[in-house]
């Protein structure tokens, strides 16, 4: 049985906590990981404290898809029925098009098998306040607290935070510290973990386009010689539009501009016709959205773990950050509920179990959305040419589709073979290229 201490008040501000009681987790970070997180140790009767900087969430134009694997760990948390009270939209493919519609590759999850062949799209934000409410009555869900400093014993290990709100500072000590604070992460720093970050050449004006009703179950990523422009439904009637632009040069388009630049971009990509009465009229808001890849060596120290965006990062546009930093959260709640205790021992051992299993399935799909984003943000002439190839011998490739969606999906970590790499080329024929297993057959057959 896991040894559990009486559960801790935490007052507003957090004056004195640390004298209360020892808290088993505290959790820096709020976002979808740091939430999820907190439901599960939550459900398995563990005493959690979540701490986050921002007064009231945040929306963010970013993190809106939940891939099959991760509607499968919601479902165990019984989030999904919320979420699909709430208007979350089913997505049932991803596709790859011409600026005139026509498709050349998809990312079909109706493949795959039941119940989760498909994923679901909210606004992050939405997403963020439904786990919230399902969170426990032993777990404290704080905000306005920024931990900044990390209490150590005489030895070296991690035994809390120094967290401060309304301008007051408190000791709160804890049993394990996870660091869910993001991409730059003062705690990771303060733990003395390295990261090696890699800003992208590229970033993406995020629009959130109101009055867009009937786009479908589809996300559609259309290329053109400047980038791709990603276009999908969101709840309530509203749309999400990606553009890509080389990094720094919004200064260029200006606030003042932007409408000019989305009429051009509209005139590039004729199937965006559907939005371009909603992007003339103004009826849009916008955000910029940063592209960077980040990788972490060590996922833990003594006494604190890293989490989501503060262990790795990857391409905004391959949908899997949010996924990832969900399914860190679930895999270090499993292994922290299996330890027969909460001593530093099995803690730390259950901190090595969990490095073991997600930092080699996150360099994976770090792997596979740089890739990805090469394949289909590149602007230079031999990609974008190499690209046409590609797309255009595999658009029918049933096989290869079949292990891209589930890599994508979350659901496998199947690198392509040498052989399959020369079939995607096009340099080969694929005599398996209609081959499917029988669970993707069954379903193909079913529609």
């Amino acid at each position: 049985m896991t040894t559990r201490l009486p559960r801790p008040t935490v007052p507003d501000p957090l004056v004195h906590a640390h004298r209360r009681a020892v808290f088993d987790v505290v959790v820096c970070g709020a976002g979808a990981g740091g939430l999820t997180l907190g439901l599960a140790l939550g459900r398995a009767g563990m005493n959690v404290l979540i701490l986050e900087k921002d007064p009231v969430p945040r929306e963010l134009y970013k993190g809106e898809l939940l891939q099959p694997r991760t509607l499968e760990h919601l479902r165990d948390l019984g989030v999904i029925g919320p979420l699909l009270a709430a208007g979350a939209v089913r997505v049932d493919r991803l596709a790859c098009r011409t600026p005139t519609g026509d498709e050349l590759v998809s990312v079909d999850y109706r493949m795959l098998p039941a119940p989760y062949h498909y994923g679901l799209v909210h606004y992050y934000r939405a997403m963020n306040e439904i786990i919230a409410a399902e969170l426990p009555p032993n777990v404290t869900l704080q905000r306005g607290v920024v931990a900044r400093e990390l209490m150590r014993d005489p030895h070296g290990r991690v035994v809390g935070v120094v967290a401060t709100s309304k301008g007051s500072p408190s000791q709160i000590r804890t049993r394990l510290v996870v660091a869910a604070d993001g991409r730059a992460s003062i705690l990771r720093r303060n733990a003395g973990i390295a990261a090696r970050a890699t800003r992208y050449s590229h970033q993406l004006v995020s629009l959130d386009v109101r009055d867009v009703p009937g786009l479908g179950n589809e996300m559609a990523m259309y290329l053109t010689p400047d980038g791709v422009r990603v276009l999908f439904q969101m709840p309530g009637d509203r749309a999400r539009m990606y553009c890509q632009i080389p990094t720094g040069s919004f200064g260029s388009i200006g606030a003042r501009g932007l409408a000019g630049w989305l009429q051009k971009v509209l005139r590039e990509v004729p199937a965006l016709e559907i939005v371009g009465e909603s992007l003339g009229s103004g009826r849009f808001d916008f955000q910029l959205t940063p592209a960077w890849r980040l990788s972490v060596a060590q996922w833990f120290r003594p006494g604190i773990a890293l989490l989501g965006d503060a262990a790795h990062g990857v391409h905004p546009l391959a949908g899997q950050g949010m996924n990832g930093a969900i399914l860190d959260a679930c895999t270090l709640a499993t292994e922290l509920g299996a330890a027969k205790t909460l001593d530093e021992d099995e803690v730390d051992n259950a901190l090595l179990r969990y490095q073991s299993l997600r930092r080699p399935a996150m360099a994976y799909v770090s792997r596979l959305s740089r890739n990805l984003a090469t394949l289909f943000t590149s602007t230079s002439c031999g990609v974008r040419a190499l690209r046409h190839l590609m797309l255009g011998r595999n658009r029918d490739n049933r096989r290869l589709q079949f292990r891209l969606t589930r890599n994508v999906a979350g659901l496998a970590a199947e690198p392509f073979t040498g052989w399959d790499w020369l079939c995607a080329s096009g340099f080969v024929r694929d005599p398996r290229a209609q081959e499917l297993p029988l669970v993707a057959l069954s379903r193909s057959l079913d529609r």
